[in-house]
């Protein structure tokens, strides 16, 4: 599914910005991971 929504962004973003984005999406698909608060930690 995360995946999935990735495509679907990268779509609706690639259309009104001038950006360039990875095709597949950088983040890991365990969602425990992308939930942990030191995930997005700078």
């Amino acid at each position: 599914m995360l995946s999935e929504c990735y495509t679907d962004a990268v779509d609706n973003l690639s259309n009104e910005y001038d950006v360039n984005f990875p095709d597949v999406c950088p983040f890991s698909q365990d969602l425990a991971v992308l939930l942990n608060n030191k995930f997005w930690e700078i």
